[in-house]
């Protein structure tokens, strides 16, 4: 099986102009606890890459931001500097990213706990056999 993650947040330029263009997705009534929820998840992406292409200019506020590195959660691949684009901006991402990051973290608030891998003797083979079964 073939993993597919999908880019986010790769803005229109001179090489890509079908892209999304940043201002047009600012919504100044997004609400704050959802924004950054969008936000905490962006910050926590697990670091895939680290190319060495410095800074570049938002295109909305025309500041340095640090292009940073490439981010994923095993679904979507984004850059670091798109946390600058929805902290500062409140640029929406697309439905289908917000539904994805809320889908995400309710399946930890439905989550059972089960600690008897470590409660019980977690070096013995037995019960790392039975846990991986």
């Amino acid at each position: 099986m073939t993993l597919t993650l999908r880019w986010i947040g790769q803005w229109a330029d001179a090489v890509h102009p079908d892209r999304p263009v940043p201002q047009d997705h600012v919504d100044p009534h997004w609400p704050e606890v959802a924004m950054a929820d969008i936000a905490h998840h962006l910050d926590q992406g697990f670091i895939v890459g680290w190319p060495l292409d410095g800074h570049r200019k938002c295109l909305i506020c025309g500041a340095n931001v640090t292009r940073g590195p490439i981010q994923t959660d095993c679904h979507y691949v984004w850059r670091g500097e798109l946390a600058h684009y929805v902290k500062e901006h409140s640029v929406r991402l697309p439905a289908s990213f917000e539904d994805h990051v809320a889908r995400f973290y309710r399946q930890f608030e439905d989550a059972e706990e089960d600690c008897q891998w470590w409660d019980a003797q977690p070096y013995s083979s037995a019960v790392a056999e039975d846990a991986l079964n």
